[in-house]
């Protein structure tokens, strides 16, 4: 677990202010869910948060290190983006280059892709290279995880099916973790908390803590709450 900590954070694109001194924390073990339209800046807050984007103002902090120098986290994105060259043993191993073949074999039973160490990319489906994605994120960073719109473009029963795995890793590793989405569900399903984001500059327009914990949250009380986070949007 890692605790997230955003001081008066300052941003600008051409000149013109995307943030203005946004503050934002989330505690050891918390999953948050940011929210909001297109261009609204979610993806620039996980970059700031991975120490990938340094160009602003104020501060971020991992666990009080500053995120450039903090460990890298686990970040899954809108693909897989495994390399297709490489086997899933051999993508895996980009993130934890001395991971035995025990503990290799282990991570890819708990995302359910068992015996596929020696595949290539091309010969896993889409949801498959996403659960090898998800796996390498974890190997990266068990303790904090971003996810940039992990679930774009998904069916919908892959979609559940990614939501449930991603569910229970995030029980099972305890980790910290910052979701972008666009989709009321995905936070519904796998958040504490939810940021609704809007404005220019930006500002956390609500502050959503839902009831309940997201493992163990009954499909009637997801829904009514995708219901009503579907109504906060427009905050």
């Amino acid at each position: 677990m890692a605790r997230v900590t955003l001081k008066t954070l300052t941003k600008a694109f051409g000149g013109a202010p995307l943030y203005a001194g946004l503050d934002l924390e989330v505690g050891n073990g918390e999953v948050v869910a940011l929210m909001g339209r297109s261009g609204v800046g979610k993806s620039t807050l996980l970059r700031i948060l991975a120490g990938i984007d340094r160009d602003y103002e104020g501060s971020a902090t991992i666990e009080g290190v500053a995120a450039a120098q903090a460990p890298a986290p686990g970040f899954m994105f809108q693909d897989a983006r495994l390399l297709p060259w490489l086997t899933v043993a051999q993508n895996l191993r980009l993130a934890r280059p001395a991971l035995s073949d025990e503990d290799l074999e282990t991570r890819l039973a708990a995302v359910g892709l068992g015996g596929t160490s020696t595949r290539f990319p091309g010969q896993l489906s889409g949801g498959m290279q996403r659960r090898v994605a998800l796996a390498r994120a974890v190997l990266a960073n068990p303790r904090l995880l971003l996810l940039d719109e992990p679930f774009a473009s998904l069916d919908q029963a892959l979609l559940e099916e990614m939501l449930a795995l991603v569910g229970r890793t995030l029980a099972e590793t305890h980790a910290t973790a910052v979701i972008a989405t666009h989709r009321s569900v995905e936070a519904a399903s796998l958040a504490h908390r939810v940021l609704m984001l809007s404005g220019r500059p930006v500002a956390i327009a609500a502050d959503i803590r839902l009831a309940g914990e997201p493992g163990a949250r009954s499909r009637a009380e997801v829904d009514a709450i995708t219901l009503s986070l579907s109504k906060d949007e427009g905050v």
